[in-house]
């Protein structure tokens, strides 16, 4: 049986502090974390998802808000398939499960601005961390000739090929690990993940990028940090939102 931690944070405790939570979890051994917002009130649920209640009960400890349950198929209370506009004539269907990427965190947002103009007929996209497939999924849409979604994750994994029809795009969704992924430069490489996953990955991902790279899920004051990981690709835009910062380079 699997169990899921679930944790409430205001709004005045997310930006470092919940990315020092999730840090927390992955350490902690969790299978799988979803941030979802509660639009309602400005609140985050984050959802940790273990193979077991021991672990499950020693990463609960972290916050006083935490509750513990086992993963029953009927108590899963995740975010609802929402329907995502990207521009005029672009929009897609998704249904986290439970893997991150709902599409309305800030991050993912971020990334999803930068996509209509920066994804060409043809070209190629190499999405790491899919989560759900949004951004790859979204990728296809705009016209991408190819795309690969790559996650460790296997809900990820099952999520990413359920959008993926849900929307009829054609996209490879694949669990393999970047180290392992046959040499190939992508025309775009996307990276939404927190810095300190990134910090492992970041000189695997620029191996990949052909022409240019857009990085998100840090905040806005580990602009510097992600700037150094990426040297020398050069910065050629900044966006932020609600604390978090998207970077484009090339």
């Amino acid at each position: 049986m699997s169990w899921l931690v679930r944790i409430v944070l205001q709004e005045g405790e997310q930006g470092s502090v919940g990315e020092q939570l999730v840090s927390y979890l992955w350490d902690a051994g969790t299978t799988g974390v979803a941030e979802v917002p509660d639009e309602t009130d400005g609140s985050i649920q984050i959802i940790a998802g273990f193979s077991d209640e021991v672990a499950a009960r020693r990463a609960a400890v972290l916050n006083a808000t935490s509750t513990v349950e086992p993963f029953i198929q009927s108590n899963w209370r995740g975010p609802p398939s929402t329907i995502i506009k990207v521009d005029q004539s672009t929009q897609v269907t998704i249904d986290a499960g439970h893997s991150f990427g709902h599409g309305q965190h800030p991050t993912t947002k971020l990334v999803l601005d930068q996509l209509p103009s920066m994804v060409k007929p043809g070209s190629s996209v190499l999405d790491v961390g899919t989560g759900s497939g949004v951004l790859a999924i979204v990728a296809a849409k705009l016209g991408a000739a190819r795309v690969l979604g790559l996650d460790i994750n296997p809900d990820a994994i099952l999520a990413a090929h359920r959008n993926a029809s849900a929307n009829r795009v054609q996209i490879e969704i694949a669990d393999t690990p970047l180290s392992l992924l046959p040499a190939e430069r992508f025309d775009l490489v996307v990276a939404n993940m927190l810095v300190v996953n990134l910090r492992s990955l970041a000189h695997l991902i620029q191996q990949r990028v052909e022409l240019q790279l857009v990085v998100s899920g840090c905040l806005a004051d580990q602009g510097a940090e992600v700037l150094e990981m990426f040297a020398p690709l050069q910065e050629i835009k900044r966006v932020e939102c609600d604390g978090w910062v998207c970077l484009v380079f090339e």
